[in-house]
């Protein structure tokens, strides 16, 4: 049975200071139709995806080929949701940010479970979608929509995957070169968080999610 998900796309065009206009057209040509294009940003090219497939992971794949397809050259820098604060959670799940925050703080009543970690503590925190939506569904009455949970997933594991290529190409850079298209109020950056040093840091995101979440997380 299929679904519809919906995610974003955010790629770096092979030209940093083309006017990302030009590619309006493409995109639909080669089958992204079901996607609506921002071009906020010289150099940067998002593509929100409402995308029919059997899966998440078969949805975001097939969206990731077709705009590959008519963006030469284009780099894939990020795909949403993934990095979230409060306010985008509250928003997916359809609550007050003083809602969230109570669970984030644990001054929820009748919650055991700890809320889960940030993966960015700053002003704002950032936590990634998938893992706030299994401990929603794990602990409290709200129900987040499957569909959400499993594109959160493989948002998240993409994101990663994106990250050990770029420390794989660039040494011990950092990944300084990021996405945010600037007032889109759509989550928050990998490129925002300055990830430096070694591959130690992208092996730590991937234990810390396998750990936490092991049954979610195989396969």
């Amino acid at each position: 049975m299929t679904a519809v998900f919906e995610f974003t796309l955010i790629f770096a065009l092979a030209d940093a200071g083309a006017d990302p206009a030009v590619h309006v057209d493409g995109p639909f040509e080669a089958g992204c139709d079901d996607a609506t294009l921002g071009v906020g940003r010289p150099g940067m090219l998002a593509l929100d995806f409402a995308r029919e497939g059997e899966s998440a992971a078969e949805a975001l794949a097939s969206a990731i080929r077709d705009a590959r397809r008519a963006l030469r050259g284009a780099e894939l820098v990020e795909v949403a949701p993934d990095l979230v604060n409060l306010s985008d959670i509250a928003r997916y799940l359809g609550v007050t940010k003083q809602n969230v925050r109570k669970y984030a703080a644990g001054e929820a009543r009748r919650v055991k479970g700890a809320f889960p970690p940030p993966a960015f503590s700053g002003a704002p925190s950032l936590w990634h979608l998938y893992c706030v939506t299994i401990w929603f569904a794990k602990h409290t009455g709200l129900a987040p929509k499957r569909e959400l949970i499993d594109v959160a997933k493989v948002a998240f594991r993409e994101n990663l995957r994106i990250q050990r290529r770029r420390l794989a190409a660039r040494g011990d850079s950092c990944f300084q070169r990021g996405p945010a298209q600037e007032g889109s109020g759509e989550g928050f950056s990998m490129g925002k968080i300055l990830l430096c040093g070694s591959q130690s840091v992208i092996n730590i995101l991937s234990r810390n999610l396998q750990e936490a979440y092991p049954a979610e997380t195989a396969g």
